[in-house]
Formats: C-alpha cells, structure tokens, sequence
C-alpha cells in the first residue's frame, strides 16, 4: 500500500471512531485488518469512502 492509501486508512479510521452505530474500538487492529486485506487484494477504500459521504449526507439533513 502506498502512502496515499495508508493516509486514506488513517483518515477512515480516525472517521469512523464516532460512529454512531459501530464506532472502532481498536484503530490499531483495523489498521491492522486493512492491510491485510490491501495485501489479499480484498481493500475497498472507495466504498469507505462512500458510506462515510452518505453518513455526513444523513446528518446534514
């Protein structure tokens, strides 16, 4: 993973920590879980991304 995905994983995480049905407990182990899937192939940043947009959309209105 490059630096601009590991920004991005940083970035997601630091998110999601407020998430207000699933909020992270262990930022290290998701770290941790995505790189494992960035090295499975199996890491979707784009839908991250997505559902934090759809997040902030609900919260707006």
């Amino acid at each position: 993973m490059g630096d601009f995905a590991a920004a991005l994983c940083v970035l997601i995480i630091d998110n999601n920590v407020d998430h207000p049905d699933t909020p992270i407990q262990s930022p290290g182990g998701v770290l941790r879980a995505m790189t494992a899937r960035h090295q499975a192939g199996q890491l979707r940043l784009n839908q991250s991304l997505i559902a934090i947009r759809k997040r902030k959309r609900k919260r707006v209105e």
